[in-house]
């Protein structure tokens, strides 16, 4: 019996030595609803520092079609971005939205933007080697928004829906 407490001991003393590390951001997508994929031929995406009221210019790019994966499904357009901006590196080694900045989506097609601010991604912990951090809302042109967690393409993804 005494032997059975010890080993019980020390695997939860192993388990809970090795301290917990911090999650890393999960980026989100794009969807696009209601858009043709020639509407969407072009768009430039401009991080900002959050809370800057859209003032502070961190970094910009351009999604084309050649930096990103498009799938659709019915009306919408899903964009994962797999382009050239030099904020949040993602797993795969592409760099994709980070929930970090506040956004600027211009779509030039339609002469149209949105913006994306207040995104809430609370910084957690954990025991596993890798773990991320949610996104739980964000404010989309002044409206605030729950995020949507959609599995696609064997992963997962936030996305971000963009209506005409």
């Amino acid at each position: 019996m005494k032997n059975r407490i010890y080993i019980a001991l020390f695997v939860v003393m192993t388990f809970y030595s090795c301290g917990t590390t911090p999650c890393v951001d999960r980026s989100f997508s794009l969807a696009f609803v209601g858009f043709s994929i020639t509407d969407i031929d072009t768009i430039k995406l401009t991080a900002y520092q959050p809370h800057t009221i859209f003032q502070n210019i961190m970094d910009s790019s351009i999604v084309i079609p050649k930096n990103t994966e498009i799938s659709q499904s019915v009306d919408t357009l899903f964009i994962i971005y797999l382009g050239a901006t030099s904020l949040g590196q993602t797993t795969k080694g592409l760099v994709d939205l980070s929930p970090r900045f506040d956004w600027q989506i211009y779509i030039p097609s339609k002469n149209k933007t949105v913006f994306l601010s207040d995104i809430k991604s609370p910084q957690t912990e954990s025991h596993e080697r890798a773990c991320w951090n949610s996104i739980d809302s964000y404010v989309q042109d002044g409206e605030l928004k729950q995020a949507v967690y959609v599995y696609k393409n064997f992963d997962y993804y936030y996305y971000i829906y963009i209506n005409e």
